[in-house]
């Protein structure tokens, strides 16, 4: 059966959701945004491939890091528009099934039980309830097109015609920034199904390839270090925070339940507790505000060439343990073919070796020690 997948992300709204330079769902969580998570378990349950529909077409998307997710950037002003054709085109292109969510909430739905729900009863729609609440998700059969646009132009709107799923699953809000810090804690604490996006380090703290922990730094689980991300000496890492990939925290910098997005930068000496850093400043997680940076030596751009140069040199590191491998061979190789020497004896040996007297360093050097 072909089962397609159609994830919504409304605008945000910039009342809730202050500082935040998108929706959460498009915003990465211990290395994975929300949105990447939904589709991955629509994936596990059996569906081909999935779009998502989102109103922040400025936003820098991932690409590539889930196959089969083809993002679609619409207006704010025709999204459900939108997001009516492109379930349409789901449709003439084959589809039997489309499982719609609309991502104003997180939700950790069995899509699978879901889809054979909806096929035991032979609805036409079937929404998911969590807790006996309705929620955003939704089974739709496209061979009948009239229900389909009942459900998109009344905005996701349950009706009561439509089948009930009861079920039960881990939910949480994506609007604000405190939903973000919550859903980061929630998934590095494992009180949901979705795991942080590495391997860990050990026990309790996650670490994405080609992060750079220097000397001293410290990781107190649970934390998370995302891909390529940077964390200096003497600094701290602690309490459920996540730095995401490409971000650097400076040396001597404490991150306390905090949470780091792609590419920031925050700088040395200073302690971040309760917030999100963006390119621009932190949002405080207890007042529920802004504060806007313009010292870039406080927060800012994490520098891209730290990352392409760490890049050439692991690539130069490979190239230059290639080469010694190449040279320690063909000696070896060179030693086997040599003939053997002539024994020696003992005595003959001793004999030929002379011992210079040891040559007195003048006052004008300096030993030192190179630690």
């Amino acid at each position: 059966m072909d089962i397609r997948g159609l994830i919504l992300v409304p605008a945000a709204d910039k009342a809730q959701n202050k500082g935040l330079p998108c929706s959460p769902a498009l915003l990465d969580v211990a290395g994975r945004t929300p949105a990447e998570r939904t589709a991955l378990r629509m994936q596990q349950s059996g569906v081909s491939a999935v779009s998502v529909v989102h109103a922040d077409g400025s936003t820098q998307l991932p690409a590539g890091v889930v196959s089969g997710i083809e993002y679609q950037p619409v207006d704010s002003g025709n999204f459900w528009q939108a997001a009516e054709a492109v379930f349409n085109r789901m449709g003439n292109s084959g589809a039997e099934l489309v499982l719609v969510c609309a991502l104003r909430t997180y939700y950790e739905i069995n899509f699978e039980k879901l889809v054979q729900f909806h096929l035991g009863h032979r609805a036409l729609i079937t929404q998911a309830h969590c807790a006996s609440r309705p929620v955003e998700v939704f089974c739709v059969s496209p061979s009948r097109r009239a229900g389909a646009e009942s459900l998109f132009r009344s905005h996701l709107s349950g009706q009561p015609q439509y089948g009930i799923f009861d079920g039960a699953g881990y939910t949480t809000p994506l609007v604000t920034a405190q939903d973000l810090r919550r859903l980061a804690t929630d998934i590095l604490t494992l009180r949901t199904e979705t795991q942080p996006a590495f391997a860990q380090l050990r026990p309790g703290v996650w670490v994405g390839p080609g992060a750079l922990i220097e000397k001293d730094a410290r990781l107190i689980a649970p934390s998370f270090v995302g891909a390529y991300a940077t964390v200096r000496a003497g600094a701290v890492i602690t309490r459920c925070s996540s730095v995401e990939q490409h971000a650097e925290v400076d040396c001597g910098t404490i991150v306390e339940n905090s949470t780091l997005l792609p590419g920031v930068r925050i700088g040395a000496g200073l302690d971040l507790s309760h917030a999100v850093a963006v390119p621009k400043g932190i949002v405080s997680l207890r007042r529920n505000a802004m504060v806007e940076i313009a010292d870039t030596r406080l927060i800012g751009r994490a520098s891209p060439l730290s990352w392409t140069r760490r890049l050439r040199a692991a690539g130069a590191a490979v190239d230059f343990r290639g080469a010694i491998r190449q040279r320690l061979f063909r000696r070896r190789l060179e030693e086997m073919a040599a003939p053997e020497p002539a024994p020696v004896s003992a005595r003959a040996a001793n004999a030929n070796l002379e011992i210079e007297p040891t040559a007195e360093l003048s006052s004008g050097l300096m030993v030192v020690r190179r630690s």
